[in-house]
């Protein structure tokens, strides 16, 4: 017997009105297509399954379910632009990070400029 996994549930933090506003004002395709993802998500009636919802965006399941997850934990900024770039920053200063751990464990002096 195959269980399902149970609804992913999206943590209000805009309301139904503020979803459709930004789904329907956003320029951005890739991003038009997030925010749809997190509406659908959103809804109660009809009830729609993450495999439902990648169907309808022509996304996969896996995909969904990691927007969804990164919206509920971070809110509206991670459909965003501005999550890539705070993505890409915090990853550059973790690779600044472990260059300045590997000069110093191979004894390199770094100037503080």
């Amino acid at each position: 017997m195959i269980m399902s996994r149970p609804r992913i549930q999206i943590v209000p933090h805009l309301n139904d009105t503020e979803l459709i506003r930004r789904y329907e004002t956003c320029q951005d395709g890739k991003i038009k297509s997030h925010w749809q993802v997190i509406l659908l998500m959103s809804q109660q009636n009809p009830y729609l399954t993450v495999e439902q919802v990648a169907e309808q965006v022509n996304f996969s399941a896996d995909w969904v379910r990691k927007l969804v997850h990164r919206y509920n934990r971070f809110g509206p900024r991670s459909i965003t632009h501005e999550s890539r770039s705070l993505r890409r920053s915090r990853h550059l200063m973790n690779s600044s990070r472990d260059e300045i751990e590997y000069l110093q464990l191979n004894g390199i002096e770094i100037s503080k400029n």
